[in-house]
């Protein structure tokens, strides 16, 4: 389990560059609660088809319900958006530099 936490987190750096952290405790979460259900006798297979059934259940959520039009934030809250997005190890002392850029782009 540790070298797949390992590789999780190079790819996350890798892909984004940031979140690493966040991957590894995920993931972790996600494989504990497997071991306990594989020791339960539940099948690795069912196991999958419930966190894909899962992911997607939370992608509809996050989209019908947690999902806002842009067009309605405004100009300083899509800044402040881009700044959080952006406020990585690499940009956060342009913080405000790449926001502007990104919501004008």
């Amino acid at each position: 389990a540790a070298k797949v936490l390992v590789e999780l987190s190079d790819l996350q750096d890798a892909e984004v560059g940031d979140g690493t952290t966040s991957v590894v405790i995920i993931a972790s979460e996600l494989l504990r609660r497997a071991n306990v259900l594989v020791k339960n006798q539940v099948h690795p297979t069912s196991i999958m088809t419930g966190y894909r059934l899962a992911m997607k259940e939370a992608s509809k959520y996050v989209r019908d319900v947690l999902s806002t039009d842009v067009e309605s934030l405004g100009r300083e809250a899509l800044v402040n958006v881009a700044k959080t997005t952006l406020s990585s190890k690499l940009i956060g002392a342009d913080a405000d530099f790449f926001a502007n850029l990104a919501v004008d782009a």
